[in-house]
């Protein structure tokens, strides 16, 4: 099923054992998605990944029994903000 997200990155990891995937976790108000980057997609989206904190990204939704992930293909920066 694909799917676009849109939230705060507030955990990046990479561990040296996961074969150059990443994985971040975006964060809005309704709670946190989980977000896999194969290598690949990564390496494209590196730098919008690193420098700018507001992050829209779409994939597809991996189920495991009670987890959700995103397998994300495509990544961009929130361009706007709304101030409340």
């Amino acid at each position: 099923q694909r799917v676009g997200a849109a939230g705060l990155n507030v955990v990046h990891q990479a561990p040296p054992t996961a074969k150059g995937f990443h994985f971040i976790t975006l964060e809005d108000e309704w709670g946190f998605i989980n977000c896999i980057f194969r290598p690949r997609v990564y390496a494209r989206y590196r730098a919008i990944v690193h420098h700018r904190p507001l992050l829209i990204v779409h994939g597809n939704i991996e189920r495991d029994g009670a987890v959700t992930n995103l397998i994300v293909e495509t990544v961009e920066p929130m361009r706007h903000s709304i101030h409340i």
